[in-house]
């Protein structure tokens, strides 16, 4: 039972962006073995240092938007915002996992949990930060063509800046998510 609550947050982080036009979302994986914690830990810690830059875990995503303009005289008005997401995570496998004890396994599902949890929240930034940002260029006024195109990149940015920074601050805050019990121990 409790391999399907693991199995059904995969399929859930795997399924986040579905229906948020995300043009990419790649989940990727490193193995680690061992069969006590000392030697998952030693793995993980060998195995993160090559795939995921120093952390057990990470997400990395980018938002990008353009946009489609009506001229009105000399004028434009915000026709269509297009806005994507492209989204790559880097979790730990643990391969062996029936070869564990059940108190090491239960021990680990609950890690899992909390750095898939922590793992879809660094996502949820990416999301808000494409929900804003098509309304707030959907809300654009009517001005000069060369002005809306300025003035819509630069909000643009600065929306994806801004969540950028909140994602950071977020990681910060929880310490990576240790913080939110995302460590083996």
């Amino acid at each position: 039972m409790e391999k399907r609550k693991i199995y059904f947050l995969y399929l859930i982080f795997i399924l986040s962006f579905v229906g948020c036009a995300t043009s990419g979302k790649n989940n990727l994986y490193y193995d680690v073995k061992g069969t006590t914690l000392e030697e998952i830990k030693e793995s993980m810690n060998q195995q993160r240092k090559i795939h995921a830059k120093g952390k057990d875990a990470y997400t990395k995503w980018s938002v990008r938007f353009n946009f489609k303009k009506r001229k009105d005289g000399g004028n434009c008005t915000m026709e269509r915002v297009d806005v994507s997401i492209t989204s790559t995570t880097m979790m730990p496998r643990l391969i062996n996992l029936e070869e564990l004890s059940p108190e090491l396994q239960d021990k680990w599902k609950v890690y899992l949990k909390n750095q898939l949890k922590h793992q879809m929240m660094q996502e949820e930034f990416a999301v808000k930060a494409k929900k804003e940002l098509k309304e707030m260029l959907l809300a654009m006024k009517e001005v000069d063509c060369s002005k809306l195109n300025r003035d819509a990149n630069t909000l643009g940015d600065s929306i994806v800046q801004k969540y950028g920074e909140f994602r950071d601050a977020y990681n910060k805050k929880t310490d990576y998510g240790v913080k939110n019990g995302a460590i083996f121990r």
